[in-house]
C-alpha cells in the first residue's frame, strides 16, 4: 500500500486502539486530502494533536476551525434529534432512531463522527401526522430533497430524513429487504417511552446491508468500516449465531466476513466466524480512494449503468423518466397529474441544472460509456462476496 495510505490507516488505528501513532515519512497534505474525502478530518487532527505532533505543510489553523465547526455542527445535529425525539414522544408517535446518531454512541468521542443528515424511522400510517407536527414546531418540509419513502425536513440547516422504509431496492431479486424490514420495531428494543433503536445485533446487520448497499452502487469508504469496528470494540456478548443467521438469510455472509477480517487486520478487533485469509489491500485502496460514499475519482454513472441490461433506456429514464419514476423521486410531482408529465420534466430539468448545478449532458455522456470503472467495480463486487449471478 503506497506510503500515505498507511499512514492515514496507521493515524485511525491510533484513534481506535488509543496508542501512539507510528508515521514514516509523512505527507500530510496528502493525509488530510484522504482524511477529507473520507469526511474523517476532525478524528485525525484531533488524533494528531492528542498525540502531541504537529501537522507540517499544512493550515494548522484551518484544521483547528475545521475541528471545531464538526464538533459544533454535532452538537446542534443533536439537540435537534433530542427536539424531535421529545416532540415525537410527546404526540406519541413510535419512532426509531438508526444509522449515524445510533452508531455515534460507539465512538470515543461521539461529536467527531460526521453524519450529513438525522435519520428517523416513521410507520407510513403516522407519516402525515408527523408533517403536522413538526410544521408546527417550526420545522420546514423540503419537498425538492424529499421523495416517496423518504421526507426531509429541516430547522437551523439540520436536515432530518424521516424514512417509512429502510431499504429502497433489494441487493438481489429473490431477497426482498422491504419484506425483511417490513416491521423494524420487532426488531428493536425501547430507547424511551416511544423511542426505539435497533438491539446491537441487529443493527450490526443493517450496518452491513447499508454497507454492501453503497458497495453494489458505487462504493464506500473507510468511515463506515470505522463504525464496524467501534460496534465490535464497545459490544460484549452478542448473539453471533444470530447475527450469522441473519447475514446468510440476507445472502451477505461472505461479505460480512472480508468486512470483519479488514476490521480484524487493521485495528484488532475479535469475531468468532473463521477469518478470511485473502490479501483484501486492494479493497481497503478501493474504499480510502473512493471516499465517504465511494463517489471519489470514479465514473459512477457508467457504474450504475453497466447494472442494467438496456444503458440507453437507462439514459432516457435519467432525462425522461416516467410517471411513476419522478413521483417516487420527487415528493412535489404527486401534486401533478399524470397527463401534466412535461411539466414535470420542466421543472426537474430547472432543478438539476440552476438549483444543484448539475452538469446533465456530462451525466448522460458518462452513462453511455462501460469503461475501466464499471469493469474495476464488477471485479470488486466479485471478490467481496457481492457478486450473484
Amino acid at each position: 500500500m503506497e506510503r500515505q495510505k498507511q499512514n492515514f490507516l496507521n493515524i485511525l488505528n491510533a484513534y481506535v486502539n488509543e496508542k501512539a501513532i507510528n508515521l514514516d515519512m509523512p505527507d500530510y497534505n496528502e493525509i488530510f486530502h484522504l482524511a477529507k474525502i473520507n469526511s474523517l478530518e476532525a478524528v485525525v487532527y484531533s488524533t494528531l494533536k492528542q498525540n502531541e505532533i504537529v501537522p507540517e505543510d499544512v493550515d494548522v489553523a484551518c484544521l483547528e476551525n475545521i475541528f471545531n465547526t464538526t464538533v459544533m455542527y454535532s452538537v446542534k445535529q443533536e439537540y435537534v434529534t433530542n427536539e424531535v425525539v421529545k416532540i415525537l414522544t410527546a404526540n406519541e408517535v413510535e419512532h426509531l432512531l438508526f444509522k449515524g446518531a445510533i452508531i455515534k454512541r460507539f465512538y470515543p468521542s461521539p461529536e467527531l463522527r460526521t453524519m450529513g443528515d438525522i435519520d428517523i424511522y416513521v410507520n407510513f400510517d403516522n407519516r402525515d401526522k408527523v408533517k403536522t407536527i413538526l410544521l408546527g414546531n417550526g420545522y420546514k418540509l423540503d419537498e425538492v430533497n424529499s421523495h416517496t419513502n423518504v421526507w426531509n425536513y429541516t430547522k437551523n440547516n439540520i436536515v432530518i430524513e424521516m424514512h417509512t422504509v429502510l431499504f429502497e431496492r433489494n441487493l438481489y431479486q429473490d431477497i426482498s429487504l422491504d419484506d425483511y424490514y417490513k416491521t423494524p420495531f420487532l426488531l428493536a428494543i425501547k430507547d424511551d417511552e416511544y423511542s426505539y433503536v435497533f438491539t446491537i445485533e441487529n443493527h450490526l446487520v443493517y450496518m452491513l446491508l447499508h454497507m454492501a448497499k453503497h458497495f453494489v452502487n458505487g462504493g464506500c469508504g473507510i468511515r463506515m468500516l470505522l463504525d464496524i469496528v467501534f460496534v465490535l470494540k464497545t459490544s460484549n456478548d452478542l448473539d453471533w449465531q444470530y447475527i450469522k443467521s441473519e447475514l446468510q438469510d440476507n445472502n451477505i455472509y461472505q461479505f460480512a466476513l472480508n468486512i470483519f477480517s479488514l476490521s480484524t487486520d487493521l485495528f484488532g478487533v475479535k469475531y468468532p466466524f473463521e477469518k478470511n485469509e485473502n490479501n483484501l489491500d486492494y479493497i481497503l485502496e478501493y474504499m480510502i480512494n473512493g471516499g465517504v460514499f465511494g463517489y471519489e475519482g470514479k465514473n459512477i454513472d457508467a457504474i450504475r449503468t453497466s447494472k442494467k441490461t438496456t444503458g440507453k433506456g437507462n439514459i432516457l429514464r435519467l432525462i425522461f423518466p416516467s410517471y411513476k419514476d419522478i413521483t417516487t423521486r420527487y415528493v412535489w410531482a404527486n401534486k401533478y397529474p399524470r397527463f401534466l408529465l412535461p411539466i414535470c420534466w420542466i421543472k426537474m430539468w430547472f432543478y438539476r441544472l440552476f438549483v444543484v448545478k448539475e452538469n446533465s449532458f456530462k451525466r448522460v455522456i458518462d452513462m453511455a460509456k462501460s469503461g475501466n470503472d464499471a469493469i474495476a467495480h464488477r471485479k470488486i463486487l466479485e471478490s467481496i462476496g457481492l457478486s450473484k449471478d
